[in-house]
C-alpha cells in the first residue's frame, strides 16, 4: 500500500543525499504556518545503498523505520534498527542510514520546525567545506573544496622530514592555514606518496620520506585539529577526485596516473577504490620496466619510477645533452632554445609510459585511463605522443580515442580526491559495509 501511494507521488527531492538508486516522495511538502512539522519524506532504500541526512539547525529529525533492517549513526553513535523503530535526533548532529540486509528499507523522515528562522539556518552538504592535502616527494598542495568547487589552493616544497613529529608538525601547520572562522570545515583529506593503510590512516613507508615508517598520520592529525581525517595514497586519491568531479566521472572502471617526482595509479573498479589485499595496490612506480636497470630508490633496480617521472625527464634531458639546472619541470620547460631535447626527453620516458599503460590495460580491461599529476601540465608534449605509441602497441579492438584522458585538475588531482573523500567519509562513515 504504501509503496503505491509513493508511486503516485513521488518527486525529486533535494533535502537528502544518498549513495545508490534510492528514492524519495514528499508526502507533506508544504509549509502549514500553523503546524510544527516542516516536511514529512517518504523513502526507499534498495540493498547496499546508504542515505545521508543532512543536519538542520534548531529543529528534530524523526525517523520511523515501517520496513527492513539497516544501520543508523547519530554523529558517533552506530547502531541497528528494525520495523517499528522511532529514532530522533536532537542534537544539530549528522545523521545516516544504510541498509545492509538484503530487502528494501522503508522509512518516513520527519521534521519538527521551531521557526521559521531556525529552518532558514540550516546548512545543505553541498555548501559543507572540506580540506584536501597532496603530500608528495617533491609539492604539497592544499585547497578548500567546497559545492564541489575549489575555493582556495596553495602550494609549496615539501620539506626533507627527519621525523616522525615533523611529519605531523608540517601537515598540521598546512592545514591551519586554511583553517578559518568563516569556512564550515568538516573534515580533512590526505594524499601521501608511499604505502599507506587507509583503514588505519597509517603511512607505513615512503620512498621519498625513508625516516617516516609506521605513523598513525589520521589520529595523530585529528587529535591536533579537533576534526575528522582520512588517509590514503596520493594515487588513490587523485583517482578519487577525477571520479568524483573530473575526466572519469561515470566510468565503472578506471586508472588514473599520477606522473610527478615518481609515478602511481589509483585503480576504480567497479566504481569504487581498489586497494588490495594489503593495501598497496597501484604501486606501479615499481614494476620492473628494465631488468637491472636504474636504482631505484626502494633499493631495487629497473622500476618504472627510474623511466617515467620528472627525474627520468632530466636524465633524458641531460643525456641527450641538454644542461639542466635545478630548478623543476617548469623551468626545464620554459628552455625554449632547447626545445628538441626537450621533445627527446619526452619521447623516450613515453616509450616506458605506453608499455605500462597497454600491461593495465590487458590486466584490468578498464574503461580509460587518466593522466594527472606534475608532468601532465606539459600535455602538448605528452597526450598526443603517447596516444600515438599505445594505439601502436595495443591490440586495436581494444583501442579508442577516449581510452587515454587528460584529467580536469591535473596537478591538483590528488588535494581534490583527498577533499571530495573526507566530505564523502563526513557524510557516510560508520554507515557502510565496505569502505567507500
Amino acid at each position: 500500500m504504501y509503496k503505491n501511494i509513493f508511486q503516485a507521488i513521488k518527486k525529486k527531492v533535494k533535502s537528502h543525499e544518498g549513495k545508490g538508486n534510492i528514492e524519495f516522495a514528499r508526502v507533506f511538502p508544504k509549509w502549514d504556518e500553523n503546524s510544527q512539522i516542516d516536511f514529512i519524506d517518504y523513502a526507499i532504500l534498495p540493498k547496499d545503498t546508504s542515505i545521508g541526512f543532512h543536519c538542520h539547525s534548531g529543529n528534530e529529525e524523526v525517523y520511523f523505520i515501517f520496513k527492513g533492517h539497516g544501520e543508523m549513526r547519530l554523529q558517533n553513535d552506530i547502531f541497528n534498527v528494525k520495523p517499528g523503530d522511532v529514532i530522533v535526533n536532537t542534537n544539530n548532529s549528522s545523521h545516516s542510514l544504510v541498509n545492509n540486509s538484503d530487502e528494501e528499507i522503508h522509512v518516513f523522515v520527519i521534521q519538527v520546525k521551531y521557526s521559521r528562522d531556525s529552518v532558514n539556518a540550516y546548512k545543505d552538504d553541498s555548501k559543507i567545506a572540506t580540506i584536501g592535502l597532496d603530500i608528495g616527494g617533491t609539492n604539497t598542495k592544499v585547497l578548500i573544496l567546497e559545492d564541489s568547487e575549489i575555493k582556495e589552493f596553495y602550494q609549496i616544497k615539501t620539506p626533507q622530514i627527519n621525523s616522525n613529529d615533523e611529519m605531523i608538525d608540517f601537515i598540521v601547520s598546512c592545514i591551519k592555514k586554511l583553517l578559518k572562522p568563516d569556512k564550515d570545515i568538516r573534515g580533512v583529506g590526505i594524499g601521501i606518496s608511499g604505502m599507506v593503510n587507509s583503514e588505519a590512516g597509517c603511512l607505513i613507508s615512503s620512498c621519498f620520506m625513508p625516516n617516516i615508517n609506521n605513523l598513525n598520520i589520521q589520529q595523530a592529525v585529528s587529535d591536533k585539529i579537533n576534526k575528522p581525517v582520512y588517509v590514503d595514497n596520493d594515487s588513490n586519491m587523485a583517482a578519487f577526485g577525477e571520479l568524483y568531479l573530473g575526466s572519469a566521472k561515470g566510468c565503472e572502471n578506471s586508472i588514473t596516473l599520477t606522473l610527478g617526482t615518481g609515478i602511481g595509479a589509483g585503480i576504480i573498479l567497479n566504481g569504487k577504490l581498489y586497494h588490495g589485499s594489503t593495501g598497496r595496490a597501484g604501486e606501479i612506480g615499481h614494476f620492473i620496466a628494465k631488468t637491472a636497470g636504474e636504482m631505484c630508490s626502494c633499493g631495487k633496480r629497473g622500476c618504472l619510477n627510474m623511466y617515467v617521472s620528472q627525474v627520468a625527464l632530466v636524465n633524458n634531458y641531460i643525456k641527450n645533452g641538454g644542461t639542466y639546472e635545478e630548478g623543476g619541470l617548469e623551468l626545464l620547460l620554459s628552455n625554449k632554445s632547447e626545445a628538441c631535447k626537450i621533445e627527446l626527453a619526452f619521447d623516450e620516458m613515453c616509450d616506458y609510459l605506453a608499455e605500462a599503460i597497454v600491461n593495465l590495460k590487458y590486466l584490468f580491461d578498464c574503461e580509460t585511463i587518466i593522466i594527472t599529476g606534475g608532468i601532465s601540465n606539459a600535455s602538448e608534449l605528452l597526450i598526443d605522443k603517447l596516444k600515438a605509441k599505445v594505439k601502436n602497441k595495443i591490440i586495436i579492438d581494444l583501442w579508442s580515442d577516449t581510452f587515454i584522458r587528460l584529467g580536469r585538475f591535473n596537478e591538483k588531482s590528488g588535494a581534490v580526491g583527498a577533499a571530495a573523500k573526507a566530505l564523502e567519509m563526513y557524510c557516510y562513515d560508520g554507515c557502510t559495509n565496505e569502505k567507500p
